[in-house]
């Protein structure tokens, strides 16, 4: 219930006017305070066309129908509502059995035996059953097949007749019974009481929600990456369902959504600067209470101090000090760019042209565009202006982001020690990397279960499966996954120091080693999906994290 007060103020001011040698006037005016409320009851009800449920004249050795009853729901709660059935009461009916009205209470008594629950008969066909059937006011199909309802009490099993998420004012389901007779089954009237329940639904928890009911503070306005964990994760109910959180390593604000796949994701690239003294320390070491270090079964390692500082673009859209290494650690920054299709709503097709690096840029009011070509038909991608500090990524969906090698990614400065195929077992694989704390790299996995299934190791491909329908196919359009919710972004990659595919192909790091010099990462371009892809561990490309 909400309730909301007002107060209206009449306001006035007692004068008394006195003029010597003249007649004396007085104006008396008072003051009252009147409350006005109002109150919101969110209501729900249930009518049924007829109280009783009743086989007339149900011949031995046959089966017969109930009449029907019209059981219809009214409401004005805006997230729906659930309509289950039971059967039988606590007083006189505690079974699912339909009892013959003088019985004695004793186990020899006439009864007719409820169908179990969870089966289903086209037709009623062992004698002495009964059963229910419905039908929806949505559906002109014929009526469904003889179920039977769990008992009252039974908390692990739920009927449902209607599961809706809308704000639909009423709707209703059509319901009957039906038994059969055995010719030797004794006459007489069998009972039973069947209940319907009608519940409202709350409205739904958002990622927002969950951190506030997680009592969790706000940096900045905003709420941390550093503060998410399984609980907020796992308490959200609004899939796809965006929301703005602040790293406390740098203040740089990113999105993140819970997926279909039940995790929670950055949906935005990491733009971390390795090497620049952090907010959380004023230290260029990273440690476990703000990244991921010391959370998986590594507990050991709890911080790291990269040996290389990011490397910022030169003028030319290169990296002076670049070196290609599998055994250290290099990142890279391209400067603020974000991918002008990452919206879906002008996915842009593949092509062989370095964007970033083009020569095809036009800059007005502060913001460069780079286009697709000389006559500036399509922008690829568009630079961010700086706009204070801490902020210079915008806290945009299709932000570039930095790129790391796979050392970088995995906080570590020599990554030489992994030198098999290990991503079978993700417990094999780093348990570091340069995420926040409570956020990890994601794997690729060919184990059990695979992509297809719900919980699977595969957990950029479990997102292709879902979003962009993969189902083992290598021409695969990138639409869904570029496009809201996912926004991954074709930035390419980094190798002999310059920046290469950019606006053709997305490459992300995982976690999961592949051999000596490679490790395994997500790839696609506009048109086509690579699985599974291994690259050589020096080249530099983007990091999306999913809560741990």
């Amino acid at each position: 219930m909400r309730k909301a007060l007002a107060s209206l103020n009449i306001l006035g001011v007692m004068s008394l006017f006195w003029f010597v040698g003249a007649t004396s006037t007085s104006a008396l005016t008072f003051s009252s305070d009147v409350d006005i409320s109002f109150t919101f009851n969110p209501t729900i009800s249930l009518s049924l066309s007829s109280s009783d449920l009743i086989i007339n004249n149900l011949a031995p050795g046959s089966a017969a129908d109930s009449n029907e009853i019209t059981v219809t729901v009214s409401t004005n709660t805006a997230y729906g509502y659930t309509l289950n059935a039971t059967v039988g009461q606590q007083t006189n009916y505690e079974t699912r059995n339909l009892i013959l009205d003088d019985y004695s209470g004793s186990s020899s008594d006439p009864i007719f035996t409820s169908l179990a629950y969870g089966d289903s008969e086209s037709t009623l066909a062992t004698d002495n059953t009964w059963g229910y059937a419905f039908k929806t006011s949505a559906s002109n199909a014929p009526w469904s097949s003889y179920s039977g309802l769990p008992l009252y009490s039974d908390s692990n099993n739920v009927t449902e007749l209607i599961d809706t998420d809308s704000a639909a004012a009423s709707d209703y389901v059509t319901f009957k019974i039906g038994a059969r007779a055995a010719s030797t089954q004794a006459g007489g009237e069998y009972k039973n009481v069947i209940n319907f329940i009608a519940v409202a639904k709350p409205e739904p928890v958002t990622l927002e929600a969950a951190y506030r009911a997680a009592n969790k503070t706000k940096l900045n306005g905003y709420y941390k990456l550093q503060d998410m964990d399984s609980t907020i994760c796992a308490a959200v109910e609004v899939i796809d369902d965006q929301l703005q959180v602040i790293d406390t390593r740098d203040n740089k604000v990113y999105w993140i959504a819970k997926l279909a796949d039940n995790h929670c994701w950055m949906t935005q690239n990491l733009d971390l600067d390795l090497g620049t003294p952090t907010l959380t320390h004023n230290s260029t070491t990273l440690y476990h209470d703000d990244t991921d270090l010391g959370w998986g079964t590594d507990t050991a390692t709890t911080s790291w101090t990269p040996d290389k500082a990011t490397i910022t673009a030169n003028s030319s859209g290169s990296f002076t000090g670049w070196s290609d290494q599998n055994t250290q650690q290099y990142s890279a920054d391209p400067g603020d760019w974000y991918y002008a299709g990452y919206d879906g709503t002008t996915l842009l097709t593949s092509n062989t042209i370095n964007y970033l690096t083009s020569t095809n840029k036009v800059t007005e009011n502060g913001v460069t565009t780079v286009y697709d070509d000389a006559n500036h038909t399509n922008a690829y991608f568009k630079s961010i202006p700086f706009t204070g500090t801490g902020t210079s990524n915008n806290g945009t969906h299709g932000h570039v982001g930095n790129y790391y090698n796979w050392s970088a990614a995995v906080a570590m400065n020599d990554t030489s020690s992994y030198s098999s195929s290990t991503y079978a077992n993700p417990a094999n694989n780093p348990q570091n990397s340069i995420c926040p704390a409570g956020w990890r790299l994601p794997t690729i996995t060919s184990a059990s279960p695979a992509y297809e299934t719900e919980g699977s190791k595969d957990e950029f491909t479990r997102l292709a499966k879902l979003y962009a329908g993969y189902s083992g196919n290598t021409s695969l359009s990138s639409a869904g996954l570029e496009a809201s919710p996912l926004f991954f972004v074709r930035g390419g990659a980094i190798y002999t120091s310059s920046l290469n595919n950019s606006g053709n192909r997305a490459r992300y790091w995982s976690s999961s080693v592949a051999d000596s010099p490679n490790a395994y990462d997500f790839y696609f371009s506009a048109t086509r999906f690579y699985y599974p892809s291994t690259l050589d561990r020096f080249y530099a490309r983007s990091v999306r994290c999913l809560a741990r």
